[in-house]
Formats: C-alpha cells, structure tokens, sequence
C-alpha cells in the first residue's frame, strides 16, 4: 500500500466517477465518447476527468487516430500504479477541509442511496439498489483495532503488506493494551448506482 502524499491524487482516487472510468479501463482502451456511453454520461463530461487521471499517470493514450479534424485517443489504465492508498498523516491534516468534502461526498452517495431504497421498498424484499449498512461493536485493545481495520481493508482486496510500525507506533503506549469499545461502519454500494 502507498502513502499518498499529493492532495491531488488523493481526491482523484476518493472520485467514484474517476474510480469507474478506471475499472473501464483496466483490461480495455477507451475513447471519452465510449466511456461516456458505458457511464450514461456526455463527453464533456469526462474529459475533464480523464485529462486529470492522465496528468498523473493513471490513464495512457493506448492509440490515436484522425476523425475528421481531431484526434480521437484511446485510454487504458496504466495497471503499474497501486490505487490502494493510505492517506499520510501530514496531508490530511494540511488539507483536511478539502479531503473532508471529497469522503463526505463518498459516503453521502451511499447513504442517500440506502435512504432511496428504504424509502422505495416498503413492501418489498428485493434491492432496487446495491447498498448495504453494517454496523459491528466490539471491545478490544487499540493494537487489536489496528490489526483489525488492517485486516478488513486487505479482506476488501487492498494491499498485504504488514501494519507499518509507525501506525502502531501512533498509538499511546498506555492504548496500545488498553481495552475499549470500538465500532466499525462499513458502507458499500454499486457505484453505477449513483445518479
């Protein structure tokens, strides 16, 4: 797992649009007009989008070729780069107010949509809408919290690596052993189900 250090990456990874147009590109090149078709969205727009996720090497032209009087470019993934990120601590708390409204946008989207589907299905027991809520209480050491969250994040299919020693060392020594109660929230949805 990467630290992300450049707040600007760090708000095009956080961005669901940019994640789709990322999952679209991984086996695929694309032209904005074709993912714009795969997105139900116009071309204008995404081109905003994919320029910022080929300015940082997220996107690469596969091809070019002539259309009319433009050039029409092809974007594949570039599938070196991890985008399974750990946001460092002296950049959250320099941007903290930027970074905020990025996840607050994140976890809006899904909560909205789980009002949505409540709202719509009363009566019925069958999703409208990939959303799911789930909420786990446990009492535990702050070590054991670490290892925990450590552990759902590589569940989820981020990186394997071990629990870097300065996380652990961020922890006060009388915490690290100390038992508390801590919740975990985990909210997921299909992000095609957004509007």
């Amino acid at each position: 797992m990467k630290e992300l250090s450049d707040l600007e990456l760090a708000k095009i990874l956080i961005n669901p649009k940019r994640n789709k147009i990322l999952d679209l590109t991984k086996n695929d090149a694309l032209t904005v007009k074709e993912l714009a078709e795969k997105l139900n969205e116009k071309p204008s727009r995404l081109y905003y989008h994919v320029k910022k996720l080929e300015e940082y090497g997220l996107l690469e032209v596969a091809s070019e070729k002539q259309v009319g009087n433009l050039i029409e470019k092809s974007y594949r993934r570039n599938n070196d780069i991890d985008t399974n990120v750990m946001l460092n601590e002296k950049m959250m708390s320099e941007n903290k107010s930027e970074l905020m409204k990025e996840l607050k946008n994140t976890v809006y989207t899904g909560l909205s949509l789980l009002e949505k589907e409540l709202e719509e299905n009363k009566q019925l027991n069958q999703y409208q809408h990939h959303v799911e809520l789930s909420i786990s209480y446990h009492h535990m050491t702050g070590e054991e919290w670490l290892h925990t969250h450590h552990h759902l994040f590589h569940q989820l299919g981020g990186d394997n690596q071990e629990l870097p020693s300065k996380v652990k060392e961020a922890l006060k020594e009388e915490d690290r052993f100390k038992r508390g109660k801590y919740v975990f929230v985990l909210l997921s949805y299909k992000v095609e189900d957004e509007e």
